[in-house]
C-alpha cells in the first residue's frame, strides 16, 4: 500500500501537489489540517487523522466537511482515566498510538517527537511532504508560529535520518 503523510508546513501552498497527494492509496494527515480552499495544493482525501493529546483537547476538531476518519491519539494518554471518557470528549471513537512506538521514537531521537514525526514513524516505509521545519514561517491554513516545543533542527535531523535509511521518501 502506498502511504502519505502530509504535513502542515506553509511549504505546501503554492506547489499545486492535490491530485498527487489524492493518487496515494493511504493518506495520513495530522492536527490541524484543512483541506477546503486549499484542495489544488493539499488535496482531499484523508485515510488516518493523527492527533496530539495535548493539541486535541479543546482545540481540535476535525476541520473537513467529509466524514471523520480512522483517528489515531498520540500519547501521552496515561493522566486519562479511561478511553472511555477520551471517546465522549471527542464524541468518537478513536485508536491510541501504541505507546511502544512513542517509546522507540523518543529512544532513537531524544525527547518528545512531534506529532508528525510520530505519524512517520508510525506509518513507515511511506512518502512525506510538507514537512518544512518551520522554514516558512507557519502552517498552511492557520497563523500558528513555531511552538516553543519543536525544536526544527532536531526535528530536519530527524527526518533526514528517515530519510537517508531509506524509512522515508519527500514527494
Amino acid at each position: 500500500m502506498k502511504t502519505i503523510v502530509v504535513g502542515n508546513g506553509g511549504s505546501l501552498l503554492g506547489r499545486d501537489m492535490g491530485d498527487a497527494i489524492d493518487s496515494y492509496d493511504q493518506v495520513v494527515r495530522f492536527n490541524r489540517c484543512p483541506t477546503k480552499g486549499f484542495e489544488k495544493h493539499v488535496g482531499t482525501k484523508t485515510d488516518v487523522w493523527v492527533i496530539s493529546i495535548h493539541g486535541a483537547i479543546g482545540r481540535f476538531a476535525w476541520p473537513n466537511k467529509e466524514p471523520q476518519p480512522r483517528t489515531i491519539l498520540c500519547p501521552p494518554f496515561q493522566s486519562y482515566a479511561s478511553l472511555e471518557g477520551l471517546e465522549r470528549e471527542f464524541r468518537t471513537k478513536f485508536e491510541l498510538m501504541p505507546i511502544e512506538v512513542a517509546k522507540e521514537v523518543e529512544s532513537l531521537f531524544g525527547g518528545y517527537p512531534s506529532t508528525g514525526l510520530l505519524a512517520t514513524y508510525l506509518f513507515k516505509p511511506c512518502t512525506i511532504i510538507g514537512f518544512d521545519h518551520w522554514s516558512s514561517k507557519n502552517h498552511y491554513g492557520d497563523d500558528l508560529v513555531n511552538p516553543r516545543s519543536h525544536d526544527s533542527d532536531k526535528e530536519r535531523a530527524n527526518f533526514c535520518y528517515l530519510e537517508t535509511s531509506g524509512y522515508i521518501i519527500r514527494l
